[in-house]
């Protein structure tokens, strides 16, 4: 059977890069550097044209943010400028920038504290625990509370809470007594009440799927934050792709059956489901209730589909002819189905489908389609048009244009007219602004 390895672009950890002074995290080149690996397994840098800018010093090196970069040397961590010059006055044990703002959290004898994007030091090392700043503020940890900061290191919300998550799309779950379960603004304005077992995490929809115990058995709500609007109450279950970003569908056990709802609790379409998963946009695998299997094990009656946005199949196959990939396309995630015939691959999206000579695909950027024919990887662009042979064990492609390959084991590079810029020679590149 052939499958589909879907490329999930995460921005959840502290990772990133940058073009020029730019952050970018899915650049190759950032400041006009690349962090790369020779031979003998140490770092350095080279520029656009392959040159060494920054020689091969390094035990590990990150990319460049806003001409700072991490580096690791005799197990200490320190910031270089684009000369290889360090920028602080003594090495850590842990240096982590923040993918959003750049901050840099350091760690001393195991206590995490804050620097700005040049080294010069906000707070102390104070907290447990230091996360990644979203909608300005970074959840922080001491003395098993947690509270929030902003980025200028101050305190927005005090460290009171016994258990607290991280800011999605303006809002945080948190608790006050370790049991019930609500949601604060940035403000710290009580936008759910405590009333809850647990809640997801607010989606881009400000929805959240939130459950009580009632006599032993969960129950589900989906309630929208900002109008505090429960859109679906009293459910057996309600599920969506992701409790972190999901927002598009949801699936949901009223009786006996699975259904499909959209953001605003309506109906999506009229289908009931004995197996239904959500994966996004508007891509699930399900089986439809009338769809009795002769076996408990077959897997046959089960598909992928593709809706339309008003609930219409617009192309469906069976589990074992078909996948899904996604991508990010000007910060959105995209989703496609992908269908396999004998010697075909059908790439279906909400506007345009595309049928392509390989046996499979493996990513999707806003310009190609990198397939693989014979395990080696090639690249289709949106006219369908063969722009790299299949030739590569590794084809990735970036922001800026840039095309990483492997070939025999090492890396180069090509342009976005896919052409060579710097042949196969080095062992492994960075292009995260963590090591």
């Amino acid at each position: 059977m052939k499958k589909v390895i879907i490329v999930i672009i995460l921005s959840l950890i502290l990772v990133g890069c940058s073009k020029n002074t730019e952050f970018n995290e899915n650049n190759l080149f950032n400041s006009n550097l690349l962090a790369v690996r020779g031979d003998d397994q140490s770092w350095g840098y080279i520029n656009e044209s392959g040159e060494v800018v920054i020689d091969f010093t390094y035990d590990e090196a990150s990319a460049f943010y806003k001409d700072i970069a991490v580096v690791l040397k005799d197990e200490l961590y320190q910031l270089i400028d684009q000369k290889g010059k360090y920028v602080l006055e003594q090495g850590y044990s842990s240096l982590l920038r923040d993918t959003n703002t750049g901050l840099i959290v350091f760690e001393q004898d195991e206590i995490y504290g804050l620097m700005d994007l040049n080294g010069d030091i906000l707070i102390e090392a104070t907290y447990d625990y230091i996360g990644a700043f979203e909608n300005d503020l970074a959840l922080v940890s001491t003395d098993d509370l947690f509270g929030y900061i902003n980025q200028d290191g101050e305190v927005a919300i005090d460290v009171t809470y016994p258990i607290a998550r991280k800011f999605y799309n303006g809002y945080a779950v948190v608790s006050e007594n370790g049991i019930s379960f609500g949601v604060i603004d940035t403000n710290e304005d009580t936008i759910i009440d405590f009333v809850y077992d647990d809640i997801s995490n607010v989606d881009s929809s400000g929805n959240v799927i939130a459950y009580t115990t009632q006599q032993l058995t969960p129950v589900f709500d989906l309630v929208n934050a900002p109008s505090q609007e429960i859109l679906l109450n009293d459910y057996k279950f309600i599920y969506t792709n992701d409790w972190f970003a999901g927002g598009m569908l949801y699936g949901a056990i009223r009786d006996q059956y699975r259904e499909i709802y959209d953001h605003e609790g309506n109906r999506f379409n009229q289908n009931d489901y004995t197996y239904l998963i959500i994966h996004g946009g508007y891509i699930v695998s399900a089986q439809d209730k009338n769809a009795v299997p002769t076996d408990m094990y077959q897997n046959d009656l089960r598909e992928f589909f593709i809706f339309n946005d008003d609930g219409t199949i617009k192309a469906s196959a069976p589990i074992s002819e078909s996948g899904y990939v996604r991508y990010e396309s000007n910060h959105e995630m995209q989703y496609l189905l992908v269908i396999y015939t004998e010697n075909n691959v059908a790439v279906y999206g909400l506007d345009k489908t595309y049928i392509l000579e390989a046996d499979s695909l493996y990513e999707v950027s806003d310009d190609l389609f990198i397939t693989r024919v014979d395990g080696l990887f090639g690249a289709y662009d949106r006219d369908k048009n063969l722009v790299i042979d299949h030739e590569y064990s590794m084809l990735k492609v970036f922001d800026d244009g840039f095309i990483i390959y492997k070939k025999d084991g090492l890396y180069g590079i090509m342009n976005d007219q896919y052409e060579v810029v710097v042949d196969e020679t080095y062992t492994n590149y960075n292009t995260n602004i963590a090591i």
